[in-house]
């Protein structure tokens, strides 16, 4: 390239631009007299087609980018003279293999080499001063530099991702191994560092893979965040008693690390220090550590013995969580804080020390540690937290403390062996689940000062025997003592003003409670399942009752209330608003006969459900609807004797009354809910005055006979599906419509007349009714639905009108014994109609 053709500042003896062929290029010496001293910025940036170029001496710097992006440039040879490499000289030169570097050069710049990953040598100046940042990051085939003891700084990230250097000797000048500076060298396997050096910054070693052991000199104080994560060779470390810090994550996952020594001096273990470190067996901490931070230990699966010194004030969240063969650890008197999940999940835990002048233990701390055995608390803690035990499934003794005041959610949820304990006056609460699943506890001692019982408190306590709430506690939550099986007796004090839903359900055993006066709310299902309760009163000062307050307490005989309370009232051992207008709960136990007060106008939903005792019942003749399922499960009941004011029985009111054999439903009434006699196994004829809803009388399977009046204009979904003795049907010329499945599986119908204003038959009508023989449909039917007849065994005849406008094609679905079909209409009418309508191939079609 001729000097004619590149563009010369001849102030600064600078190259600025070259014209013409870029492929090979000879730097002149000269221009117009004038040396070069300088080869510009960009000046061959991005020049791909550079192969070889002749640099003269004389040639001082080489400034930013110059030969950037010349990927193809195989080999350049620099002039004695040079002083200075700009930023990028030579970034994604990645054909060259050698450089050197004379000794003039005293600076290298940023990202000077990166990218350069074909080099396999470089020669350094003896007479550099700085290394700037990247300047050989990405040097993927240099194994081996020597660094000339001239240096004084080497920029972050130096030698980042050199993979396949193996070591490295640092000049005594440098004092700070900055960040990154050997990140991710994975074949990094020696180094020597100066004696001077202060601090290992952040990264410094990262992902060193092959790095075995390193010396740290006796001047450092800091080791940087994640300096040296993921060393997986790194064997021993040895922190001098310089060193005041170590940062987060500097040792994590350094998997082989066997042995640490750190010495009096360190005063903060980072967070996730030594996370990961599964080789580790055992620990001392100094006295001079004041904080171990979050997940600093976290995760050493083998770690075995850890010494903490007096002197430590914090352990941080989660910084022993994971160590699976931690067995015992003193914590010394100087701790006041333990984080969350400090020791989640070491489940060789076996005993733990904790001193006076603990004031916190976190969330979840030792929840896991399945095999601690017990537990003493400090009187200097203020509560003990939620979750902190969960999951300690060994631990069978526990001491509490006074001084302590709460109890927070779960603290001691599924600690299957714990099997006593006592509450000191000193806790005002206890939260929702603390002692849920523990179904060893037979018994607990509470005392004076408790006023709050949370939500399932104690749900699950199966071998609780006795509970004495202390006549300072005002509310127990929901479901506090739910599923207490064991639980035999109760004592509640003067001072309980609720009692939440579900409090003492599934209490099987008690068999008496004394609600005293002072309460004033009780909540729904309060006392379900409580199978050998046999009578209760409720005290004058109850405001509201619940719904389903005794539900399933099947030997409950009795209900009274106090005479004086002001909204509720009793007869015959019958819950009743205080008017006793309206029935609130039958109990369950009750027995024979039940005459209603003529003063009842409405009954609850579920009343009398499952009161299996019951025989008859008489209704009050101001009853005009049954509520939903409110006979539900009176397997005994014989006799309904109904109000002639009725309107409506409404979704399931007599569900499973296996019992009931017959029934009255007056005329008035002129609804019927879904399931309002489903299996009602024992019903064997119905009287229906109005229309019926979805499964009304749905496996009433000794039910003969059904006869549904005028005015009932339709009849739901399977309303007498599975009515398998079904022989008799009389269906009301009102009705306009029957639903799916209406009659599906009533095995011994015969035949039936179908309603003058029915159009249409639905989907399965009569499928399965297999001694259904002969059917004659109606004139005003226009369309038989998809598998009506299907199953019908035993049909032999059908009569079908010429009105028809469409047979679903598996109307007739195995219905392998039909032999005639009446059609009143033509041979082409008939064609048309069934050209896609399976039937059997011998039957005989008959036009009239």
């Amino acid at each position: 390239m001729l000097a004619t053709k590149m563009k010369f500042d001849k102030k600064t003896g600078t190259i600025l631009s070259c014209g013409g062929n870029t492929i090979i290029v000879d730097i002149p010496a000269q221009i117009d007299g004038i040396p070069v001293r300088a080869l510009g910025p960009k000046l061959f940036d991005n020049g791909y087609k550079l192969l070889k170029i002749t640099l003269p001496e004389g040639l001082k710097i080489i400034e930013d980018e110059v030969f950037s992006g010349c990927s193809n440039l195989m080999e350049i040879t620099l002039p004695s003279t040079i002083e200075e490499i700009g930023n990028k000289a030579f970034f994604g030169c990645s054909l060259i293999k050698e450089i050197v570097l004379p000794n003039t050069v005293k600076t290298i710049g940023n990202e000077a080499f990166s990218g350069c990953y074909a080099i396999t040598k470089i020669t350094l100046s003896q007479e550099l001063r700085q290394i700037g940042i990247e300047a050989f990051a990405r040097c993927y085939s240099l194994s081996k530099i020597e660094l000339p003891n001239s240096l004084i700084k080497i920029g972050d990230r130096a030698f980042l991702e050199c993979s396949t250097l193996s070591q490295i000797v640092i000049p005594d000048g440098i004092k700070k191994i900055t960040e990154m500076m050997f990140s991710r060298c994975y074949n990094l396997s020696k180094v020597k560092l100066p004696l001077n050096t202060t601090v290992i910054s952040a990264g410094a070693f990262n992902k060193c893979a092959s790095l075995i052991k390193i010396q740290l000199p006796p001047k450092v104080t800091s080791i940087g965040i994640g300096a040296f994560h993921g060393c997986k060779r790194l064997v021993e470390i040895i922190l001098p008693n310089s060193v005041t810090f170590v940062g987060n994550i500097a040792f994590s996952e350094c998997i082989s690390l066997e042995r640490v020594i750190m010495f009096e001096g360190v005063k903060y273990i980072g967070e996730e220090a030594f996370y990961c470190c599964n080789s580790l067996r055992i620990i001392s901490i100094p006295s001079s550590v004041i904080s171990l931070g979050q997940g600093a230990f976290s995760l050493c699966r083998n770690l075995e013995y850890v010494r903490l010194s007096e002197g430590l004030y914090s352990i941080g969240t989660g910084a022993f969580s994971r160590c699976y063969n931690l067995s015992k650890i003193q914590i010394p008197s100087t701790v006041n804080d333990i984080g969350d999940l400090a020791f989640a999940g070491c489940y060789n835990l076996e005993k733990i020390t904790l001193n006076e002048g603990l004031t916190y233990i976190g969330i979840e701390a030792f929840a896991g540690c399945s095999r601690l055995t017990e537990i003493t608390l400090p009187s200097t803690l203020a509560s003990i937290n939620s979750h902190t035990f969960f999951g300690c499934y060994n631990l069978s003794n526990v001491n509490i403390a006074e001084g302590i005041t709460s109890i927070e959610n779960k603290a001691f949820v599924g600690c299957i062996n714990l099997r006593d304990l006592t509450i000191p006056s000193t806790v005002t609460f206890i939260g929702t689940k603390v002692f849920a699943g523990c179904g060893s506890l037979s018994s607990i001692t509470l005392l004076e000062g408790l006023t709050y019982i949370e939500d399932e408190a104690f749900n699950g306590c199966s071998q609780l025997r006795d509970i004495s709430i202390p006549n300072s506690v005002t509310s127990l939550g929901n479901k506090a003592f739910w599923k207490c099986s064991g639980l035999e007796k109760v004592i509640l004090p003067a001072s309980l003003k609720h009692i939440g839903a579900s409090a003492f359900s599934g209490c099987r055993q008690i068999t008496k409670l004394d609600l005293l006066s002072g309460l004033e709310t009780i909540g729904d299902r309060a006392f379900s399942w409580c199978n050998k309760l046999e009578q209760i009163k409720i005290p004058d000062t109850v405001l509201h009752i619940g719904s389903e307050v005794f539900w399933m307490s099947s030997n409950l005989r009795e209900i009274e209330v106090d005479k004086n309370n002001s909204n509720y009232s009793s007869e015959n051992g019958v819950l009743m608003s205080k008017e006793k207008d309206v029935l609130i709960q039958c109990p369950e136990g009750k027995e024979g006969f039940y005459k209603m007060a003529e003063s009842t106008t409405s009954i609850n939903s579920k009343a009398f459900f499952r009161c299996h005792k019951l025989t008859e019942v008489q209704l009050s003749n101001n009853i005009q609807s049954i509520n939903e399922y409110t006979f539900k499960d009176c397997y005994n009941l014989i006799k309904v004797t109904f109000s002639d004011n009725l309107k409506s029985i409404k979704e399931g009111a007599f569900a499973n009354c296996k019992s009931l054999n017959e029934i009255s439903i007056p005329s008035s009434v002129n609804f019927l809910g879904d399931r309002a006699f489903a299996k009602c196994s024992g019903l064997i004829s119905v009287t229906i005055p109005c229309s019926i809803e979805t499964e009304t009388f749905l496996k009433c399977s000794k039910l003969q006979s059904v006869t549904i009046l005028d005015g009932a204009t339709s009849i739901g979904d399977r309303a007498f599906s599975y009515c398998q003795n079904l022989i008799k049907v009389k269906l009301a010329n009102t009705i306009q419509s029957l639903g799916l499945s209406v009659f599906s599986k009533c095995y011994k119908l015969t035949n039936i007349i179908l309603p003058e204003n029915l159009d249409y038959l639905s989907n399965r009508l009569f499928s399965n009714c297999t001694e259904l023989n002969n059917m004659i449909i109606s004139s005003n039917i226009k369309s038989i639905g998809y598998k009506t007849f299907m199953h019908c065994n035993n049909l032999v005849e059908i009569t079908l009108p010429n009105t028809l406008e469409s047979v679903a094609n598996v109307a007739f679905l195995e219905c392998n014994k039909i032999q005639r079909i009446y059609y009143n209409g033509s041979s082409q009418q008939w064609e048309s109609l069934t050209k896609s309508c399976l039937l059997p191939q011998n039957v005989s079609v008959i036009y009239f």
